[in-house]
């Protein structure tokens, strides 16, 4: 973001960052201003935070605060990245872009829309896996449903996102 910044292009990152080490106040620590965010110009990620359904940013006063209007954390990161598109291109301004997902990762939440196309009766388990799991079988078809899930969902912003590009015609 750095370089891209010095070229003149708008920078914007969402989502979950992983690169600042530990967290200093529980889930989800606040990143300061400066060199930390390593050139993002337009901020709204946080250190390891994982809370899907508690839709939330930091305010000005380094503060949590829920994002109302959302219950799907990613579906929030697409309209922000989405938005930030849309103002760069009306202002003519190149951009970068980093969208961070989330999922597919822990805690396990996922929308049950994207559950249900996954029922977990229908997976054929490799024998060696369940053994894996002290031959819990039911476990390992939830964390296989659960998965899959959360990597539709995924798609399905991803899909978004290039929809939205193509509309703004940025694509």
């Amino acid at each position: 973001a750095e370089v891209f910044g010095e070229a003149g292009y708008a920078t914007g990152y969402i989502g979950k960052w992983h690169l600042d080490g530990g967290i200093p106040k529980g889930v989800g620590g606040y990143i300061p201003e400066g060199p930390r965010r390593q050139g993002w110009q337009e901020w709204l990620g946080y250190e390891k935070a994982h809370e899907y359904f508690k839709v939330w940013r930091f305010n000005d006063k380094q503060e949590k605060v829920r994002v109302e209007g959302y219950d799907w954390e990613p579906t929030w990161h697409t309209d922000m990245m989405l938005d930030f598109a849309r103002r760069q291109r009306d202002a003519g301004k190149p951009w970068l872009y980093y969208l961070a997902y989330g999922p597919p990762h822990p805690p396990a939440q996922c929308l049950r829309k994207y559950l249900d196309l996954f029922p977990p009766e229908r997976f054929r388990l490799p024998p060696d896996l369940v053994r894996q799991f002290s031959g819990d079988e039911r476990k390992v078809r939830e964390l296989w449903q659960l998965y899959y899930g959360e990597v539709a969902a995924i798609d399905h912003e991803v899909g978004r996102v290039l929809d939205g590009l193509k509309k703004l015609g940025v694509e």
